[in-house]
């Protein structure tokens, strides 16, 4: 798109050309020119923005091809990623689900003479304490009939009693572990976590 004079104006510039004698007066030619030249630096001036405009449209078109590719192409690699994280952890439940029967009958073999042995010191050691239990209460008090040697004795086992009271926190700790290991593991398990919830 040129700019272009007008034809009227050169009707009007040639007024302004005169002949006089020998004279050659030609204001209208030197306004012409003025204008021509003027014209012409607005053409230049248009025909390079068009030309930017087009190179800047054609290097947007360009762009936006180029983000359209990279982003199918990263799409597509995002995708095969995901199918391959998909087809591991289907791989890993497949493995876990075949696998954790086998240790969990693994532990219970390896728990059942452990629980086995602990039974047996449970019940050997209730029997202990019945024993003791009929000792202190029916033997000592016909065996020994000093009063004096009676709170010696009492003042000594209460002592004794006190500490094996409190490891019957930890027996029955372990009786719980040996009666239900998952149980157990699960228990402790949420203990932990309600102190950080």
């Amino acid at each position: 798109m040129a700019i272009t004079k007008p034809s009227w104006l050169r009707t009007w510039l040639d007024k302004l050309n005169w002949d006089i004698f020998t004279w050659h007066i030609y204001v209208g030619d030197a306004i012409e020119s003025g204008i021509d030249w003027a014209i012409d630096w607005l053409n230049w001036a248009i025909d390079l923005g068009y030309l930017a405009w087009n190179k800047a449209v054609s290097a947007w078109n360009k762009a936006a091809e180029e983000a359209i590719a990279l982003g199918r192409r990263i799409d597509k690699e995002v995708n095969k990623l995901l199918s391959k994280i998909d087809s591991w952890w289907d791989k890993l439940d497949d493995w876990w689900d075949a696998t954790w029967d086998d240790v969990r009958d693994w532990v219970t073999a390896r728990l059942q003479p452990i629980k086995d042995a602990l039974n047996s010191l449970d019940k050997w050691l209730t029997q202990l304490d019945t024993w003791w239990d009929n000792f202190r209460t029916n033997t000592l008090p016909n065996l020994i009939s000093f009063s004096w040697f009676k709170e010696w004795v009492t003042a000594k086992i209460t002592p004794i009693e006190k500490d094996v009271a409190k490891h019957e926190s930890w027996l029955d700790l372990l009786k719980d572990l040996m009666a239900d290991p998952e149980q157990w593991l699960l228990d402790r398990i949420t203990s932990m976590l309600a102190r950080f919830i």
